[in-house]
């Protein structure tokens, strides 16, 4: 995922969303020896949230698996 992909929420929402990731940080964890990517995205309906991969789903991926 990058800035600019129009991504949905991969978890129960009670309405399908559409945002377009408008940044990317990456968050270490020394204690852990591991790091995250983290996505700002900007969704449809105002909000502004801070997603991680796992919680985000391509937008194409999604439609394409509801026909």
């Amino acid at each position: 995922m990058k800035v600019g992909d129009l991504v949905v929420r991969a978890y129960v929402w009670d309405r399908i969303v559409p945002g377009i990731i408008v940044d990317e940080d990456l968050a270490e964890f020394a204690d852990w020896n591991e790091s995250q990517d983290w996505y700002t995205v900007a969704w449809s309906d105002g909000m502004l949230t801070n997603e991680t991969w796992v919680e985000l789903e391509h937008w194409e991926d999604m439609t394409s698996e509801s026909r």
